[in-house]
Parts: structure tokens; C-alpha cells; sequence
């Protein structure tokens, strides 16, 4: 059933590909990447791609966003330009998902237009994770198709099989997660709390206050993204004062921006479990408590239900 599906990778993240690939047994195949002296580039891809069912794989990684969304059109592209029956587009890290609004006037929605500029250039389905805003899902034009896949199941397997839920109170990163930290704590059989916080900047948050009993207790903090880790730096140093016996810091995406290391180098933070979503430096790795799980089956998955007859990816958010 995958004999006609062929595996692409970007330039951002090739390790998490090749291991999807792996796991279904096949080739992947990586751009030639040609940059002229006007900073323009171009790419080729060196696979027959006629008649095939496409997935390209990339991650947009924060160091070289704008580099890298024009790569994975690139990408589209000369997928869709070379016959290929189907283009579909897994992100495992989006950064655009953030721009789903105005905030102050004569100002574009950036992510909006980032969906249709994938789209005109061959795009006819997208694979997100764990996307910011579960709305910017609407913004692709029909007749685009949309997957949103989660790495709940991955966590919570892993919070289980470590015993990470003995003792512990959850809270969710954001408020907008607070709905989803709810029901993960009912999975867990766990109490869940609440952060009442105000971002006054990008360096700075304050903590009006946190609603839970966490004396003597391991907290864990459930969040989709840890950017330069201020609102759990602040969110720790309360945590501490209430009386907390660890913290334990789940996000999807790592990104780990500015001075993230800094700022989650806090005594009380025993661990950070995270996805390989984003690739981590050996650097990264050593300087921090950091616990990277693999979306690796989870794609693998993905791309096979896709690929079937008859094949559904809600069967990977049961159980």
C-alpha cells in the first residue's frame, strides 16, 4: 500500500525523516540545494515523481524560518511540477501558527497568507502538530486537506511508564491549554491547577497567582511550545515558594530560544520532556534535563493511514 508513496525531506531536520522512513521501509530523498551569488537559490529533486503520492517532511526551525518556508515551497513545488499525483506537507513545527490574528492595526495575518502560499505552490494536503492555535487550521483554502495530530499519546505514556504522575499536580503552560491539561490530568487520575499570569514582555511575565495544592507535591507544567522559557522560569520560582517538591516542564515543541538555558536551569525543575519535532543540539542536550521522545511512529502512522483505502487518522488519537 506504500509502494507508490515517496518519502522528501528538507534541509531542517533530515534525522526525524530518515527514521520515519525506517519504519516504513523506504528511501528518502533529500533536495540539491543550488545558491547563486544574488543570495537566490533553487533546488532539484533527484526522484521520478510521476504519478506518485508525495510527503514532504519539514520542520520550521527558528533559526532560519524565512530560509525555510521558501525552501519548503521550493519543495511543493517541484513535487507538484514533476506529475506527482499527490503533495501532501507534514510540519512538525510551524511557527507561523502563532500569526492567526491582528494585534494592532495595518497589519497582515501573516499565517494565513504562509497557508496559501503552500497552497498555490502544489500543496493539496497538510499534517500539522499540535498547532498553537487549533483555528489556523481553517485558514487553508479549499481544497486543501488538514490533519492535526497531537503527541498526547506519547506523553502520557511516557509520564506513566516513568511514574511521573505519582504525587503530582498538572498545569497547563497557557491558558489556552487549560482545557487539554484538564483532560490529561483525567487520564492520569491526577488534580489539575491553574496560572493565572500576565506577559508584561518577551523577557518578562508575572505571576498573579496559581490556584492548587502543590506543598510537597511534583508539579508538572503542560504547555505546546517552550520559547525562552520565561513564563516557566516565573511560574517555577512561585511554585518553589508554595512549597513544590519538583517541577516537571511537557511541551511538544522545544524551541529553546535566547536565553531559555538561563532560564531553565531553576533547582526545582527535575525534567523537560519534549518531542524531537524540532532537532536539539548535543549542547542543548547537556545542558539541560531535557527528555526528547521521537514523533517517529506517530508520522509513520500518519502517512500510512493516508495512504490507505479507507484509512483514518482519528484511529491515532484513540485509547
Amino acid at each position: 500500500m506504500l509502494e507508490n508513496v515517496v518519502i522528501v525531506s528538507g534541509t531542517s531536520h533530515p534525522d526525524l525523516t530518515e527514521k520515519v522512513a525506517k519504519i516504513l521501509g523506504k528511501e528518502y530523498y533529500l533536495p540539491k540545494i543550488y545558491v547563486y551569488g544574488t543570495g537566490c537559490f533553487e533546488l532539484t529533486l533527484s526522484c521520478n515523481m510521476r504519478g506518485k503520492t508525495i510527503f514532504i517532511i519539514q520542520s520550521i526551525v527558528p533559526e532560519n524560518v524565512n530560509h525555510l518556508t521558501l525552501e519548503t515551497s521550493f519543495l511543493i513545488n517541484a513535487a507538484y511540477k514533476a506529475s506527482a499525483a499527490e503533495v501532501n506537507l507534514i510540519v512538525p513545527h510551524l511557527g507561523w501558527d502563532q500569526s492567526d490574528k491582528k494585534w494592532t492595526g495595518r497589519m497582515p495575518i501573516a499565517g494565513e497568507l504562509i497557508a496559501a502560499f503552500f497552497h498555490s505552490a502544489g500543496m493539496q494536503r497538510f499534517v500539522g502538530l499540535q498547532l498553537h492555535s487549533p483555528q489556523y487550521t481553517g485558514f487553508f483554502p479549499l481544497p486543501v486537506r488538514v490533519d492535526h495530530l497531537v503527541a498526547d499519546k506519547i506523553f502520557l505514556e511516557y509520564i506513566k511508564n516513568s511514574k511521573l504522575y505519582e504525587n503530582a499536580v498538572l498545569f497547563p503552560g497557557d491558558l489556552g491549554f487549560g482545557k487539554k491539561a484538564r483532560d490529561n490530568a483525567a487520564v492520569l487520575g491526577i488534580e489539575s491547577g491553574k496560572v493565572d499570569k500576565e506577559r508584561i514582555s518577551g523577557d518578562e511575565v508575572e505571576i498573579h497567582a496559581i490556584y492548587g495544592n502543590v506543598a510537597g507535591k511534583r508539579a508538572i507544567i503542560w504547555d505546546d511550545k517552550i520559547g525562552k522559557g520565561t513564563t516557566i522560569k516565573a511560574v517555577a520560582e512561585e511554585l518553589q515558594k508554595m512549597g513544590a517538591e519538583s517541577l516537571v516542564v511537557v511541551a511538544t515543541h522545544a524551541l529553546l530560544t535566547d536565553k531559555a538555558i538561563e532560564n531553565l536551569n531553576h533547582p526545582l525543575i527535575k525534567e523537560i520532556v519534549v518531542t524531537d519535532s524540532l532537532p536539539q543540539s548535543s549542547a542543548v542536550r547537556q545542558a539541560l534535563p531535557l527528555t526528547v521522545l521521537s514523533i517517529d511512529k506517530l508520522l509513520a502512522s500518519a502517512i500510512t493511514e493516508i495512504s490507505t483505502v479507507g484509512g483514518s487518522i482519528s484511529r491515532l488519537f484513540k485509547d
